[in-house]
């Protein structure tokens, strides 16, 4: 059985979901969005995308080792009342970054360690180390995980509903699977939320950044920003959709919501459930603007030939790759003059060579860069569903998706319905394209909306 998003957020409110609580804090809204990825990964028995390379206890150790001597070597900045404060768990593209050139005067960042690293160190805006409490959350967890009354209080409370929607949607769920999310997620706020009101408390920010709101960090400090009536802001991290679960509801639950969500474009706010839709305000996105606004600039590369590129990632692989090696070989033998990419998502990279050995066509060009520097060579891009082809539309390359079963739980069959890209079923669909002419780029502005700086200033009532 299918399990569309709308019957998901219809189960969720029936059952009073949103109203489940451990120790006082409620949890529903903290795991909705990753039992639902859970759900579609057992439902369309998906690969991992973030392959676990050992189960070695050596990096973990490691990994904890890393985060306490961070938590010693950095302290905050000196910081001044009514700064936004900003968070976000990845600079991607340089957004990040971007927003805090907005104005860097304004700003307090919670620089929170990615994969124990700090991505961004301007010296121009106010740094907050949170580091410690990363590492105090993280054995607090690992306390719970293994205090046998938490864990049968809240099996007790997860069995309530579980069987109902395992009878709802005729699958089986495991239970400690769920169980250990629900842990996980009421651990983080019963330490961070405290944490992020004292800091609330002491500094006054005069609003609050932050992307992406549903990761657990943030939502403590959603939490807390709303105990305090500081106003909150996201802005959009990647794609989203019906099926992105974190951004649709049949009711609003503000508890771990922000009060406005900034949009890449009209795109996004009309593909999404979401009562009341004034909250969402759109205004492109800062980083696809400036590398877009860069290579008008200087006229792009010069294309020596024509190319098409795969947009991998890791579910898809067994999939995509087999269809560049098929599309190669056509090209070969139809004597058609383009070069065929292969670009990696990032998660990628590292795992590659350890899980595809296999996969090494010499004829294919490995791509694990840039990809704005990537489409400034291809004129097709095909895949399955990245945000990566949404960006490709704002550089008017256009856009192939592959017909598969995947595209049940995504938004792109709708997308190639709308005319902004073409479904294909086997590589013999791509050389009939390109023998008869190009497949039309949609309009940039629906996805990305243009002046994006001033769209952002306005927003954050930013003054320059």
């Amino acid at each position: 059985m299918s399990i569309r998003p709308e019957d998901f957020l219809r189960f969720e409110e029936e059952n009073d979901l949103f109203e489940k609580s451990i120790n006082g804090i409620h949890y529903w809204q903290l795991v909705r969005a990753e039992l639902y990825n859970y759900i579609l990964d057992i439902q369309f028995k998906h690969e991992s995308r973030h392959p676990d390379l050992t189960n070695n206890k050596k990096p973990k150790i490691q990994s904890v080792m890393r985060l306490f001597l961070s938590s010693v070597l950095h302290r905050h900045d000196k910081i001044s009342k009514n700064l936004i404060l900003l968070s976000s768990s990845s600079n991607r593209n340089g957004q990040t970054e971007l927003i805090i050139k907005l104005k860097e005067d304004s700003f307090a960042y919670l620089n929170r360690p990615v994969n124990y690293l700090h991505e961004i160190n301007n010296h121009n805006v106010k740094m907050i180390y949170p580091d410690f409490m990363e590492l105090i959350r993280g054995a607090y967890i690992v306390l719970l995980q293994h205090n046998t009354r938490i864990i049968r209080m809240v099996k007790k409370d997860v069995n309530s509903w579980l069987g109902k929607m395992e009878n709802e949607f005729d699958m089986h769920l495991d239970l400690d699977t769920i169980v250990n999310k629900v842990i996980y997620s009421v651990g983080s706020i019963q330490v961070l939320y405290p944490y992020f009101k004292k800091m609330i408390k002491k500094w006054k920010p005069s609003k609050v950044v932050l992307s992406p709101y549903y990761e657990r960090f943030n939502l403590a400090l959603i939490k807390a920003a709303r105990f305090s009536g500081i106003r909150i802001y996201e802005y959009q991290h990647g794609a989203i959709s019906k099926y992105h679960i974190a951004y649709n509801y049949f009711k609003m639950h503000d508890e771990y919501l922000p009060d406005y969500f900034l949009f890449f474009g009209d795109y996004w706010k009309n593909t999404i459930v979401f009562p009341e839709k004034e909250r969402i305000l759109v205004t492109g996105s800062l980083a696809l603007e400036e590398k877009t606004n860069w290579y008008k600039r200087n006229n792009a590369k010069k294309k020596v030939t024509k190319g098409i590129a795969f947009i991998s990632q890791g579910p898809f692989t067994n999939l995509l790759y087999p269809f560049a090696e098929k599309l190669v070989e056509l090209f070969e033998d139809e004597r058609i003059d383009y070069r065929v990419y292969y670009k990696l998502h990032p998660n990628e990279v590292k795992t590659w060579d350890l899980f595809h050995k296999n996969y090494n066509d010499k004829r294919i060009i490995m791509e694990t860069g840039d990809y704005y520097d990537l489409m400034s060579k291809i004129d097709y891009q095909i895949g399955i569903n990245s945000t990566a082809l949404f960006e490709g539309v704002a550089f008017n390359i256009s856009t192939l998706i592959i017909d598969c079963d995947y595209l049940e739980e995504s938004d792109m069959r709708a997308f190639c319905d709308m005319g902004y890209g073409r479904l294909i079923s086997k590589p013999e669909d791509v050389v009939d394209i390109i023998k008869n002419g190009n497949v039309e780029s949609p309009k940039s502005e629906d996805f990305w909306h243009s002046n994006s700086e001033d769209c952002f200033k306005k927003a954050l009532k930013i003054i320059s």
